[in-house]
């Protein structure tokens, strides 16, 4: 009997770096010594509650005679140390430090200063000149040497200057060393001209001066994975330095979370066992042990035993056809024998499967079925002509019989005719269609071409009928314009020498082709003409206009000549109450506006006066505050608007009698 089972490796490892500072960027600035150093702590958590750094006393320094011990080798007097402060005695593994020169500060830093991550952000900001920073101005072992080690016994004060570990332009170092083994570096990049730059961890062979070195992913141990940059451009003082970089300082940050479950599944068959952590087992079940990760952690593990009992199997398939049987395919009758595994890979079944294929001995019949546009078969919709087979079965299943019928569909018949047209009222116009079979018109007799004299925009329709009755239509609209011009004249009853205006409207869009009498008219084609008439009579004008159809129509009106003057005056009247000559008024032979009548007596006294032609009724019936007026001589001051809005003023006298 066979068995299989799957096991997930329970062991967990990590690639565990011991805790320490690395140096994921620094830089000399743009100018100056805008420089800065920034520290990542490095360490991996653990259940165990790892979590932090005690880093009082580590060293920063710029070269000390390690990685080159000449002159010229960048070696200056002292170096700055984390002092011994509470503060520096957990700092979170994933924290950034970034120290500065306070004297000459990078003006890319724009970090607040914050030397004991007040804000919770793991981001340290503190200049050199910080309480939290110690330094010495004590030159290495002079001259430096390769074997140069800190001594355990020199003095520290707080604050101290930059200068101690300033960065040469042409070649230096950044170190970061243990005070718990003073004669080596725990992390150091060097750059530039050093002599013995190669016994660096990093070693970039970049000079200085406005650039930058920084860490692009988390392989602080490879010169690859360090970048030199230009100064500001690629400068991320107190912040990761790419996408990657920033990855792995986050990865630190979180702590290790604690017991994790796996499962593991496996099968035996049955009379076997399983044995699982110095457990024999037998039985179907869900067995649980714990074990330890190397990070302090419980991991559980399921194990999901199945034992299997392997089922016989016996059947019959019978097809007209070749049968695909567990992934092989017969096309002769024959007895297959094969052992099924389950999806753990034991024995679960063992299968006798008899396979029948039957031969069967089919014949063919024709038939053709004829329709318009689209033909219905067995209750499916075919709009083209096509052959197809229709099978008939034994009591088996088998093909018996193959009925092939060819549906002849017969498009829709065609009839061609013209676009739409537009013509004018009163016109006609002959209509033709063409087509493959006789052509009806609706309403009128058989024949492919009919003339039509429409009054108003009518639809055409033109239809054909194959052998089968198919019909086919087309239809063609003939639009009709009825194009009307209409002539308007700023008065009708003119003025010797007072100009007239007219304007010709239409109902649709059109252009004046002429304007009669045509000597009155130098300009033939305006919608809107001034005349002016120099002799009395009666003047008969007529325009034509024409539509972009070509469609005409004419306009005539007529203007009646009057001599000047348009207004009459009396000179005298006789209020007496006889029925004649009781009002005094002017009268109008045209069209004019009032804006002021006034009559005043001899001495000056108006004593009539209106402003509109509406106020004017019969006129003066020569009383003044309901009293009779004197006989007499009085005068008055016409003022008046003519039909052309042109002002005018007529003064005169009159005289009242009885």
């Amino acid at each position: 009997m066979k068995f299989r089972f799957f096991l997930l490796v329970l062991s967990v490892f990590f690639s565990t770096a011991r805790a320490q500072l690395i140096i994921n960027e620094f830089s000399q600035g743009a100018n100056g010594a805008q420089e800065y150093i920034e520290l990542v702590v490095v360490g991996q958590r653990s259940c165990a509650g790892d979590s932090c750094i005690d880093i009082r006393g580590w060293i920063v320094d710029d070269n000390n005679g390690w990685y080159g011990a000449s002159g010229g080798q960048g070696i200056a007097p002292g170096h700055i140390r984390f002092s011994n402060d509470p503060n520096w005695s957990c700092v979170p593994y994933g924290s950034i430090i970034l120290l500065y020169n306070m004297s000459d500060k990078n003006p890319v830093i724009t970090l607040a200063d914050d030397p004991t991550d007040a804000n919770n952000d793991n981001v340290y900001v503190l200049s050199s000149v910080s309480p939290l920073i110690e330094g010495t101005t004590a030159t290495p072992v002079s001259p430096s040497s390769l074997t140069y080690s800190y001594p355990s016994t020199t003095a520290y004060t707080a604050s101290p200057a930059w200068n101690c570990i300033g960065l040469a332009n042409t070649g230096d170092a950044v170190i970061v060393v243990d005070p718990a083994a003073p004669g080596t570096a725990v992390h150091s990049i060097a750059y530039g001209n050093l002599t013995s730059a190669t016994s660096a961890v990093i070693n970039k062979t970049t000079s200085g001066g406005a650039k930058n070195y920084y860490l692009t992913n988390d392989q602080y141990t490879s010169s690859a994975a360090y970048n030199v940059g230009n100064a500001p451009t690629d400068e991320t003082p107190g912040a990761p330095n790419n996408a990657a970089n920033a990855t792995w300082i986050n990865s630190m940050l979180t702590n290790v979370s604690g017991s994790a479950d796996y499962d593991i599944y496996a099968c035996i068959g049955q009379g076997n066992s399983y044995n699982f952590n110095g457990s024999v087992l037998t039985t179907t079940g869900i067995y649980t042990d714990t074990f330890n990760t190397l990070l302090g952690c419980d991991s559980i593990i399921h194990l999901h035993l199945d034992v299997v009992t392997p089922i016989v199997v016996n059947g019959i398939i019978s097809s007209c056809q070749p049968v695909v049987f567990i992934g092989v395919t017969y096309t002769s009758s024959t007895v297959v024998n094969d052992t099924l595994l389950s999806a753990l890979g034991c024995d679960s079944a063992f299968v006798n499967m008899i396979i029948q294929i039957q031969t069967i001995t089919t014949t063919e019949i024709r038939d053709t079925v004829s329709g318009c546009q689209s033909i219905v078969y067995n209750g499916v919709p075919y709009t083209m002509s096509q052959e197809i087979t229709d099978t008939i079965k034994t009591a088996a299943g088998c093909d018996s019989v193959y009925k092939k019928v060819y549906l002849n569909v017969l498009p829709t018949p065609q009839v061609d005719v013209s676009d739409n047209l537009t013509i004018c009222k009163g016109a006609s116009i002959t209509l033709t269609a063409n087509a493959a079979f006789p052509v009806t018109w609706d309403g009128y007799p058989q024949g492919a071409t009919i003339n039509v004299m429409p009054e108003e925009t009518t639809e055409y329709i033109a239809r054909v009928v194959n052998e089968l009755n198919c019909e086919g239509n087309a239809s063609v609209t003939v639009y009709v314009e009825n194009f009307t011009l209409s002539l308007n004249a700023s008065t009708t009853e003119a003025e010797i020498g007072i100009p007239v205006e007219l304007t010709v409207t239409g109902n649709q869009d059109f252009q004046v082709t002429s304007w009669q009498p045509a000597n009155l008219f130098p300009n033939q084609t305006l919608k809107q003409q001034s005349i002016t008439f120099h002799e009395k009579g009666t003047a008969y004008i007529t325009v034509t206009g024409e539509t972009e159809s070509n469609c005409r129509d004419t306009a005539t009106l007529s203007i009646k000549i009057l001599q000047s003057p348009s207004v009459f005056i009396p000179t005298g009247f006789t209020p007496n109450g006889d029925g004649m000559n009781d009002y005094f008024r002017p009268q109008f032979i045209r069209d004019y506006d009032i804006r002021n009548f006034s009559i005043f007596n001899r001495w000056g006294q108006k004593v009539y006066g209106i402003y509109t032609k509406q106020q004017l009724g019969d006129g003066w019936d020569g009383s003044f505050n309901g009293k009779k007026c004197d006989v007499g001589t009085y005068y008055y001051i016409l003022s008046l608007q003519d039909p052309l809005k042109k002002e005018s003023v007529i003064k005169g006298d009159v005289t009242l009698a009885n």
